[in-house]
C-alpha cells in the first residue's frame, strides 16, 4: 500500500463511520450533522496528500492488487482528492490486475466522480481482463443515473464504427437485455427504434435475435406507424426474414400483426408501396421470409410456415423462379429450375423418403423420365445410369443431379404435375405451395409468351 492510498483508505473508513472488529470494518449506522467534521477531515487529506506529492510521491504507483490511488478516491467523499490526483497526473484508466479502470469502482459508488472521470476522458469501452466494459456493467445494473452521465458525455459522439453513441448504447441495452435502459432511452428520446448498427441491424433485428419478447413488445409501442419493418440489414433481410429463422410462433405471430401498422411516411413510398411487398421482400440472395422458415430445422418449422402462408408471404420471389437455360447441344431455348427451388425439393423429398421412401423413389423416377423423353435431352448425361441409381436405393443421393438437368417447354407441364402429386400424396403443406406458386408463374410465362408470338405474327403481317 503507498502512503497516498494508505491516506484515502484512512479517509474513507472514517467518512463512512467504520469502526474495526475482527479486523473488519463495520459501518455503525448514525444520524448526526457531521459536516464540519467531514470538511476537516477532508481538508488534513488533501494537506497530507499535497505534502507526498511535493516530496516526488508518484500517483500512479500500484498496491499490491494492482490498484493506484485514483481506485480508492472513487466515492462521492473523495471528489475532490479524485480532482487533487488527476491535476497531478494520476492515470485516469490504469487497470488494476482485475483489469478494472477506475470508472469501474464509480458503479454505482459514485456520480460525482465518475462525472469527473468522464471529463478527463476516461473510456466507457475500455474492457477487464473479463471482457466487461463500464458500459456493460451499468446496463448490467440498469444504473440509469450513471447512463445518464455517460450520455451527457457522449451524446454527439460516434462509435469507431461511426454509429451514433446513443443508438450504439440501445443496442447494447437488447443485447443485454436490459429493459429498463431501453425503455430510458426511447423515453427520453435519447435513441430511436429506427436507429441501424454497422451491420444496418435495427433495434427490433437484436430483439428478435436475442428472443426477447419483453424488448420486441417494447419497440413496437414505440414504432406507431412500424416504420422498422421497412429497414433491411446490410444482407437485404428485414425484421421479418430475422422472425422466420430466431422468433418462436408465437412472437412471429405479433410482428406479422405489427405489419397491418405500417404507414409510410413519404421516404420509401417507391420501395415499399403496401403492406405485401414488406412481407415479401427478399434478401441480397433472393430468399423470402418463408423461404428461410421452410428450409430449417428447427422443431417450430410448420407452425411457423403456416402463419407466413396464411399471412400471404410468398415461397419463391417472383423474378427469379423459372430460369431459361441455353442448351450444350442445341440452340432452342431450355427450362432448368433455380437455386431456390432445387434446395426446396432438396429438403423436403429428403423428409418425404424418411417417411416413405418408396413414393420419392417412384416421383423421381418419374421426373427422369419426362426429361429422358424431351425432344432435347441432353446426349453428355447418361440417364440409363441415373436410372439405376434411383432404382438402387439412392434417390436422395441422386436429386440434387437430378434437378440440375435442363428441359423444355413441353416437358415442364408434366414436371410440375408430378411435383403437385406427391405434395398431395404426403399431404406435404410447403410442396403444395411450391407447387401451386411454379404452376402460377409458368402460367403466367406462357401466356407472356403466347402474346408475344401474336404480337410479332401482327406485325410482320
Amino acid at each position: 500500500m503507498t502512503p497516498i492510498s494508505l491516506v484515502i483508505m484512512n479517509h474513507n473508513l472514517q467518512a463512512q463511520r467504520c469502526v474495526f472488529r475482527d479486523r473488519k470494518a463495520i459501518q455503525r449506522n448514525l444520524i448526526m450533522d457531521c459536516r464540519e467534521e467531514d470538511a476537516e477531515r477532508m481538508l488534513q487529506t488533501i494537506r497530507l496528500i499535497e505534502l507526498f506529492l511535493r516530496f516526488h510521491a508518484d500517483v500512479n504507483k500500484r498496491c499490491s492488487s494492482g490498484k493506484t490511488a485514483l481506485h480508492l478516491a472513487t466515492t462521492d467523499d473523495t471528489l475532490e482528492v479524485a480532482k487533487l490526483l488527476l491535476d497531478n497526473g494520476a492515470s485516469v484508466d490504469t487497470p488494476g490486475q482485475d483489469g478494472k479502470s477506475p470508472l469501474f469502482h464509480c458503479i454505482p459508488s459514485s456520480l460525482l466522480v465518475a462525472n469527473l472521470l468522464l471529463e478527463r476522458g476516461a473510456k466507457i469501452h475500455l474492457p477487464d481482463h473479463e471482457g466487461v466494459t463500464p458500459l456493460a456493467l451499468i446496463l448490467r445494473a440498469n444504473d440509469l443515473n450513471i447512463l445518464q452521465i455517460v450520455l451527457n458525455h457522449h451524446e454527439f459522439v460516434v462509435t469507431t464504427d461511426g454509429e451514433d453513441f446513443a443508438g450504439a448504447v440501445l443496442m447494447a441495452a437488447i443485447d443485454a437485455s436490459a429493459l429498463p435502459t431501453a425503455t430510458f432511452l426511447l423515453e427520453e428520446r435519447y435513441a430511436t427504434v429506427t436507429h441501424q448498427n454497422a451491420n444496418r441491424e435495427t433495434a427490433m433485428h437484436r430483439a428478435i435475435l436475442k428472443h426477447d419478447a419483453a424488448m420486441t413488445h417494447l419497440l413496437r409501442r414505440f414504432d406507431v406507424n412500424a416504420q422498422v419493418l421497412s429497414l433491411c440489414t446490410t444482407t437485404g433481410e428485414t425484421c421479418l426474414h430475422y422472425a422466420a429463422q430466431y422468433s418462436s410462433p408465437g412472437e412471429l405471430r405479433h410482428l406479422l400483426a405489427f405489419y397491418s401498422q405500417w404507414q409510410d411516411g413519404g421516404d420509401h413510398q417507391e420501395v415499399f408501396p403496401d403492406e405485401a411487398v414488406l412481407l415479401n421482400g427478399v434478401d441480397s440472395t433472393g430468399r423470402t421470409a418463408l423461404f428461410l422458415a421452410g428450409t430449417a430445422t428447427s422443431d417450430l418449422r410448420d407452425e411457423k410456415t403456416r402463419l407466413l402462408m396464411d399471412a400471404g408471404v410468398r415461397l419463391l420471389s417472383s423474378d427469379t423462379i423459372i430460369e431459361i437455360t441455353t442448351a450444350y447441344t442445341s440452340s432452342s431455348p431450355q427450362l432448368a429450375f433455380p437455386t431456390a427451388v432445387q434446395t426446396c425439393l432438396n429438403y423436403w423429398l429428403a423428409e418425404c423418403a424418411e417417411k416413405c421412401a418408396e413414393d420419392v423413389r417412384t416421383f423421381c423416377l418419374a421426373y427422369l423420365s419426362v426429361i429422358a423423353s424431351s425432344h432435347q435431352r441432353q446426349r453428355q448425361v447418361s440417364y440409363e445410369v441415373l436410372t439405376i441409381l434411383l432404382s438402387s436405393g439412392h434417390s436422395v443421393d441422386t436429386m440434387p443431379l437430378l434437378w440440375s438437368l435442363p428441359f423444355d417447354r413441353v416437358a415442364m407441364s408434366a414436371l410440375l404435375k408430378h411435383v403437385g402429386a406427391l405434395g398431395k400424396k404426403q399431404s406435404h403443406l410447403l410442396i403444395l405451395t411450391l407447387h401451386r406458386e411454379l404452376v402460377n408463374v409458368w402460367t403466367g410465362l406462357v401466356t407472356g409468351m403466347e402474346h408475344a408470338v401474336r404480337f410479332d405474327m401482327e406485325h410482320y403481317q
